[in-house]
């Protein structure tokens, strides 16, 4: 049963496009190119869906990532230290 679900992630994980551009600190992750209407959860978080099925999120765009995420990636990195 865990091994079904960790192939599950690895072909979800396949399929993602990440894009991160440093100049803007802006953090993009999809499942498709296309993307449809987008909600905006935070000012720094917008979560866009399927344009076939607008119940579907199929991506998000995070603005100033490297600031949002830090307090996790640190706390994540020292966890993995001790």
């Amino acid at each position: 049963m865990a091994e079904s679900r960790v192939n599950d992630k690895l072909e979800i994980a396949s399929r993602l496009i990440v894009e991160y551009c440093p100049d803007t600190g802006t953090l993009s992750v999809s499942t498709q190119k296309r993307l449809g209407e987008g909600f905006t959860v935070t000012p720094n978080l917008v979560v866009f869906y399927d344009p076939v099925d607008a119940d579907v999120p199929v991506g998000f765009v995070m603005h100033s990532a490297e600031t949002e995420l830090k307090p996790f990636l640190d706390a994540i990195l020292k966890k993995q230290m001790s």
